[in-house]
């Protein structure tokens, strides 16, 4: 009966080895046998398929993402270093689409869009580390098409719309904005 049981467990492993295929493969962003050249990933010689984690141990900052035939695909993550989310993108096929999102070190939205294929469409906004709005642009087709900039007590810096190449409205101002260091 043990010989019996054990058969079974040998072969239930060896199908569920042959079932698995390189895209469950979890590699560490130190390992050296993972090479990136030109945001292309290569595991061993073969363009990689998989996750890749950053080691946290080395650096402040922690990554996750997927690559499929060597590219960003899917989820792409960072982390700063107390855990705290940083970036939020999605990929496909190299390129960015869907919601993108970034935070500041105090939990708050930094920006997010929307992209497809690559190209913004819809709003893009920007925050201060307070929470409040910065900067507010529409993108049709991954051109802008309007802005907004406001500095920190909500005063209009910028306000214009893009038609046909020519800008209509308010281009800039003299005012400088402090710009705030995010750097741990």
């Amino acid at each position: 009966m043990k010989v019996y049981i054990l058969y079974v467990l040998v072969i239930s492993i060896s199908i569920t080895l042959a079932s698995c295929d390189r895209g469950n493969v979890i590699v560490s962003l130190e390992d050296s046998s993972l090479v990136v050249t030109d945001s292309i990933h290569t595991y061993e010689g073969k363009l990689f398929d998989g996750t890749i984690l950053s080691d946290p141990v080395d650096s402040k900052l922690t990554a996750q993402y997927q690559v499929r035939k060597g590219q960003y695909h899917g989820s792409y993550k960072e982390w700063y270093a107390k855990a705290q989310l940083k970036t939020d993108k999605h990929f496909k096929k190299g390129i960015e689409h869907g919601v993108q999102k970034g935070y500041h070190h105090n939990g708050n939205l930094s920006y997010e869009y929307r992209c497809s294929d690559g190209l913004r469409n819809g709003t893009y906004v920007e925050y201060f580390p307070s929470g409040k709005l910065q900067i507010q642009r529409q993108y049709e087709n991954g051109s802008e098409v309007k802005n907004k900039v406001l500095d920190f007590d909500g005063k209009v810096l910028a306000h214009y719309v893009i038609r046909d190449g020519n800008y209509y409205g308010q281009l800039g101002s003299s005012n400088c904005i402090s710009v705030i260091n995010e750097q741990e």
